[in-house]
């Protein structure tokens, strides 16, 4: 798989009130409590029954297509995540949809991690259970604090032990890494549990949603650039000026009491990000930013322009929010650990991310019946995770226009497809777009983009052909389009352009798995269609690097090392986190957290006066080199419900905040479980000796549900 960098509410007896209080019509659903095998059950089932097969979140192709080289060393230490299932997920789903309905008597009634345990992870006794079974084999483990992971560390002797599986030295394409090539096993108890475990193949193929004008733009060596504010010179001030944020900060708004998340698989200089916003004259909060080395991520530099960009940006226009830096390690486990380092602290209400995958690989896999989508759905459900939290969570969708996986590390492909995680339902995609501007190449040669439109590099290919640029270079663009995986969301039925859209075919074959680059047609084809699924972007504002901005940087941990300032960056990596200052802005405002962005913003959008301009034209002058807009319509797949104005959103939050449901009566807090008397110590294993019986689990309190039915 590939990544680019591109008020808590309290249940109890008084809810029943609450629900009898209500009409018919209205009645909310009680969820089934949380149920797990007794301990007793356990014990008999780990030293008796056979072990059963586990996913793992490992591309079957690469396993099929690696070359191996005998048995990984024994003593190879190695980290994995076991990532178990999200309890009651139909309630979980209809319980979010009723945060976000203003009418619900749970309207912003948002959970803490501890009550999103209770409620919808399994048992904690039962999950501590999984941990000591490790623990038996030497390996040494630590829970999540949402009690939806534990991470094993120990060495592949151990791991191989633990999972029933031989690890074995790998390559693919060039690459080494190492691979369990058959699925690890468990005891049947566990595996119920289970959603699949990451790590144990350790390939992965990391790179980052950003993008650099062509390098002979060249590299500006300034103290501060003296052409800031024309194209590709941006700062942040330009986001201020194009989307209408300055009366956020009229009214006094500036991130204060905030904090913004930043999840990234790359380390960087804090000493950049204050050099940016100091040399830019960016008044700012100090001693703000905090970094988290999640699984050894800040060995790592390689990405870090990523990083440097995200915070400062976000930075620059939430100027008194503090940020937080998740650092994972550029694996599997580690991505997936830095989102949850910064879901489960539940103090960055605003998170944003810019690295991401796409659906292709996945894709193949399974129509080839090799697998199931377990690997995104370990996102989806921390997503679901900050939704119910009140977090806001912000994704970029990839920089190669509706071809995501054309410009891959590995082998490319030149179909349709969607970004991922950006893709899951419970994130806000964030997507691209050009500003306008212009420039004369030559007397026979130029360039003219009159209006904003959505960010697709076919406007520079007659200057492509004319500088005789490889045809793989064509692929740049906001991505856009239709997920796989998920089916349409509530939020996003019944508006206008969603699952129908007009397309603008500028290569022959337009969709091909083949790795070779489609031809470039003389004249584009425009055609109209319908599709299904998850519908991304949601938003889109400026990212192409020709409109795009200046960064500041020095070399990867050697903070002023070559330090310089950069031009021409975009991509869609500038959005997510410029968006998370935005909801930090907005948070101070409005004195609340607004919490999941899409159920709100779409209903924002179809009230007759949007917060946001749809870029509708049709046709290659607004495309993101497939995708284009439909005239009459609120939602197209290059730009999605197209550009923010920040002014009228924060309205429409504060109106949508002052109609929460009256009179809600304060409600006790959730009742403490009974404790279990401590697990035995388990000797060393195989095999595991049965253990002695233990008390069955208690059931777990009801919860009270929310509107709406169950579904994506």
């Amino acid at each position: 798989m590939k990544r680019k960098r591109i008020q808590k509410v309290a249940f109890g007896a008084s809810a029943a009130l609450v629900m009898a209080a209500m009409p018919p019509t209205m009645a909310l659903a009680a969820t089934t409590p949380v149920s797990a095998p007794s301990t007793s059950t356990l014990a008999t089932s780990t030293a008796t029954a056979p072990p059963v097969p586990v996913p793992q979140a490992a591309s079957p192709t690469i396993l099929k297509e690696a070359n191996y080289f005998g048995n990984a060393p024994g003593n190879t230490v190695m980290t994995v995540d076991i990532i178990l299932k999200v309890q009651n997920e139909p309630f979980l789903k209809q319980y979010i949809k009723g945060l976000y309905s203003p009418h619900s008597p749970f309207f912003h009634q948002y959970l803490s991690v501890s009550q999103f345990s209770q409620f919808f992870a399994p048992p904690k006794p039962f999950v501590q259970y999984i941990a000591q079974f490790f623990n038996g084999y030497g390996i040494k483990t630590s829970i999540a604090k949402n009690d939806l992971r534990i991470q094993a560390t120990g060495t592949v002797n151990q791991l191989n032990q633990a999972f029933n599986v031989e690890l074995q030295s790998a390559s693919y394409k060039g690459k080494p890494f190492i691979a369990a090539p058959t699925a690890p096993k468990l005891p049947p108890a566990f595996a119920n549990f289970i959603l699949c475990v990451l790590g144990l193949t350790t390939y992965s193929n990391d790179v980052t949603n950003v993008k650099q004008i062509p390098e002979d733009k060249g590299i500006v060596k300034a103290s501060v650039p003296a052409e800031r504010g024309q194209p590709g010179f941006y700062t942040p001030r330009e986001v201020i000026r194009k989307y209408n944020v300055q009366p956020l900060y009229n009214a006094g708004a500036t991130g204060q009491g905030q904090t913004i998340g930043i999840v990234t698989l790359a380390n960087f200089n804090r000493s950049d990000a204050y050099h940016f916003w100091n040399a830019l004259g960016f008044k700012v909060k100090p001693n703000r930013i905090t970094k988290y080395n999640v699984d050894g991520g800040f060995a790592n530099y390689s990405g870090h322009t990523e990083t440097s960009i995200d915070v400062e940006q976000s930075g620059a226009l939430a100027p008194d929010a503090n940020i937080r830096v998740y650092v994972g390690s550029q694996t599997d486990p580690g991505f997936y650990d830095a989102f949850s380092k910064a879901i489960t602290q539940d103090v960055a209400k605003q998170i944003s991310c810019s690295w991401g995958e796409n659906e292709t690989i996945l894709n193949y896999a399974i129509q080839q019946g090799e697998e199931t989508p377990y690997y995104l759905n370990t996102f989806n459900q921390l997503f679901m995770e900050a939704a119910a939290q009140g977090q806001s969570l912000f994704i970029a969708t990839g920089d190669n226009g509706a071809y995501e996986d054309a410009n891959p590390l590995d082998i490319p492909t030149y179909n349709l497809t969607a970004g991922a995680p950006s893709d899951s339902p419970y994130a806000t995609a964030a997507g691209g777009t050009t500003l306008p501007w212009s420039a004369t190449i030559s007397p026979t040669l130029s360039i003219d983009v009159k209006h904003q439109r959505a960010w697709g590099w076919n406007y520079l290919y007659p200057v492509f052909q004319a500088l005789d640029f490889p045809l793989s270079e064509y692929f740049v663009g906001g991505n856009g389009g239709y997920s796989t995986v998920y089916k349409t969301p509530w939020y996003q039925k019944n508006v206008p352009g969603v699952n129908e859209y007009t397309g603008v075919k500028l290569f022959k074959p337009y969709n091909s798995l083949s790795s070779t680059p489609p031809a470039l047609r003389k004249t584009p084809v425009i055609v109209h269609g319908t599709a299904s699924g998850r519908n991304l972007p949601d938003l889109a504002m400026n990212a192409d690097p020709e409109t795009g901005y200046m960064v500041y940087l020095s070399e990867g941990g050697h903070p002023g090392v070559d330090g310089g300032w950069q031009i021409g960056y975009g991509g869609t990596s500038f959005i997510g986190p410029q968006l998370a200052a935005m909801t930090a802005l907005i948070n101070d405002e409005t004195h609340s957290d607004v919490g999941f962005w899409n159920p709100q913003i779409y209903t924002f959008a179809t009230s007759g006066n949007s917060p946001f301009k749809p870029l509708d034209t049709p046709g290659p002058s607004n495309t993101n080199l497939f995708y284009s807009g439909t005239p009459g319509t609120l939602y197209n797949p290059a730009t999605g419900l197209g550009v923010p104005n920040f002014a009228k959103l924060e309205s429409d939050f504060q109106s949508e905040e002052a109609m929460r449901f009256p009179g809600l009566p304060t409600l006790p807090p959730l009742p403490t479980p009974p404790s279990l008397p401590p697990m035995p110590t388990l000797p060393k294993l195989p095999p595991l000796p049965s253990l002695p019986s233990l008390p069955s689990l208690p059931s777990m309190p009801g919860m009270p549900g929310a509107f709406g039915t169950a579904g994506q």
